[in-house]
């Protein structure tokens, strides 16, 4: 008998946390062996990501409240996700997601976000069958975005009204609540991100992408250009203008600054977050 993968392998305890059934484990692995599992078929593999950002004046909430609200990130990008997807217009499927908090930008800003790797389908929301996303598309961007800002905004004024916020500074107005509230109605005129990439080439490239967000610091070494007069330059990536490669040249202590920002009190987890739906954690 030839040797099972390792990825096999995971496919097969996968399904039996699901408690599905053997015929309906057999045809998952099937399906996965035909259409996903070789690296000679890239755009088979299921796996997609999907990243979840706030706008500016959120992240200036953020700064100032790191642990509420990264917690808050990370509850509401795995619970859009999941939410959309058992929507049978959508997909009407159980989805597993593993979600990696990334706290910078190509520049060292603070910039909050979630990026989040999910299996291009799940099984069937009676635990039956395996369903799989449409070829090209997994979920609506938009509806995710709308539901996204909702989740975000409303356990963002749970916090606000349970204490848990703290303002001082250039944010010590909105500590009143009516200062608040507007800055909340006008994140809700906002338009939010949610960005959804194709599939990924395999499962090493599933390892590659966690690891760049699991496993650096801010800035690899092979972006730093120089460093003379107090100066510190380093080389950047544009998103705006496609990725467009560009130079950056901030003082010492600018750099500095940027690239140490402080942590959220307590222990960050060791390793990405793994979402699933209520009923396999109960099994786990």
């Amino acid at each position: 008998m030839a040797e099972i993968s390792p990825l096999r392998r995971c496919m097969i305890e996968d399904m039996t946390v699901r408690n599905l059934s053997p015929a309906t484990q057999q045809s998952y692995l099937n399906t996965r062996a035909r259409n996903g599992l070789p690296s000679d078929k890239p755009n088979s593999f299921p796996c997609r990501t999907s990243t979840s950002s706030s706008p500016a004046p959120a992240r200036e909430i953020a700064f100032r409240n790191k642990a509420v609200v990264y917690a808050i990130l990370f509850r509401c990008a795995a619970e859009t996700l999941t939410t959309i997807a058992a929507d049978p217009k959508h997909l009407g499927a159980q989805l597993g997601v593993t979600a990696v908090l990334h706290t910078w930008g190509q520049t060292l800003q603070h910039h909050p976000h979630i990026h989040c790797v999910v299996p291009g389908g799940g099984p069937s929301l009676d635990g039956t069958r395996w369903v799989a996303c449409r070829p090209g598309f997994f979920l609506p961007v938009c509806v995710l975005s709308r539901l996204f800002r909702r989740l975000f905004l409303q356990e963002l004024q749970a916090a606000f009204a349970a204490g848990q916020s703290g303002f001082f500074g250039d944010l010590v107005h909105l500590a009143d609540p009516a200062a608040f509230a507007e800055r909340l109605a006008q994140l809700r005129r906002t338009d939010w991100v949610v960005y959804a990439k194709p599939p990924f080439g395999g499962p090493e490239q599933v390892l590659a992408y966690l690891g760049r967000y699991t496993h650096r610091v801010a800035i690899a070494n092979s972006r730093l250009i120089s460093l003379a007069d107090g100066k510190v330059s380093f080389a950047w990536k544009d998103y705006r203008q496609n990725r467009k490669a560009k130079v950056m040249t901030l003082n010492a202590d600018e750099f500095i600054r940027r690239f140490s920002p402080a942590h959220p009190a307590g222990r960050l987890p060791p390793h990405p977050p793994l979402w699933l739906p209520r009923q396999w954690r109960a099994q786990r």
